[in-house]
């Protein structure tokens, strides 16, 4: 679990960089122990994708939820009127 939230920090930290880069510099001077030991978030590139076993099915799903998602805000908003 660790590792997973390291790993999810340390990716945010990079991608926010361009748009907040004070808050994006703020949150890597507090991640501990850093594996790329750069004084900013800034020197550091940005993470690559990963792939993930299933992705296919993984959006089918992700897509059918939204379909949904759709059709019940459309029916709230018709029942709104």
């Amino acid at each position: 679990m660790q590792t997973v939230l390291y790993e999810t920090v340390v990716a945010l930290a990079k991608l926010i960089a361009p748009i907040l880069p004070h808050t994006a510099d703020e949150v890597w001077e507090h991640i501990p122990n850093r594996r790329e030991n750069v004084e900013s978030v800034q020197l550091t590139d940005m993470p690559e994708p990963i792939a993930i076993d299933g992705e296919e099915a993984l959006l089918a799903k992700w897509d059918a939820f939204m379909d949904v998602r759709d059709d019940i805000l459309k029916a709230l908003e018709n029942a709104a009127q």
